[in-house]
């Protein structure tokens, strides 16, 4: 699987920021497989709208 290929890099260049990532890496795991995703472009539209007088609400 492709996250525990992540997962396995990202505690071979930091071990001891591991455990602090793992549950993150795994709730967005378990959020991806249950179907809540959130679109590339409503994210893209959020972060390019900051700082600005239109600021959007992060995306749900």
């Amino acid at each position: 699987m492709q996250v525990e290929r992540a997962s396995e890099q990202i505690e071979q260049a930091s071990p001891s920021a591991d455990w602090s990532l793992e549950p993150f890496i795994e709730a967005g795991v378990q959020a991806a497989d249950a179907g809540e995703l959130i679109p590339y472009e409503a994210v893209f539209a959020w972060v390019e709208s900051w700082d600005s007088a239109e600021e959007r609400p992060r995306p749900a």
